[in-house]
């Protein structure tokens, strides 16, 4: 069933290197930038960019993906740096983890024990 309102789009997209353009439609302009901003995420490196065109030829968006990721990042947490442990006040907890010897060891005894084939 088609919606009547659902406006009318053109899409110039770059996939793997090759121009695409193809009529697509959508609520509005919105829900469309939504739409291929997922799949641009989702298909990288394949889509490399894309112009979106209204009915009359005018562009509404531009995207090249990889300024597109560089902008993401920087608004998203992506492109934030992990938070200092001092700074942030966080208590550490040293991880104690087996020496080679005692790994060995116990790798050893699972295997006498039947835990790992031999």
């Amino acid at each position: 069933m088609a919606d009547t309102g659902a406006k009318q789009f053109t899409l110039e997209v770059i996939i793997d290197g090759a121009v695409e353009k193809f009529p697509v439609s959508a609520l509005n302009k919105e829900s469309m930038i939504a739409l291929l901003v997922e799949a641009t995420c989702e298909k990288l490196p394949r889509i490399a960019g894309w112009n979106l065109f209204d009915e009359a030829g005018t562009i509404l968006a531009s995207v090249p993906a990889v300024a597109f990721v560089g902008e993401l990042a920087e608004k998203t947490g992506l492109g934030t740096k992990p938070a200092d442990v001092k700074q942030a006040g966080w208590s550490v907890v040293p991880a104690v983890a087996p020496t080679t010897q005692d790994f060995t060891k116990m790798i050893e005894k699972a295997k006498k024990e039947g835990r790992l084939p031999q």
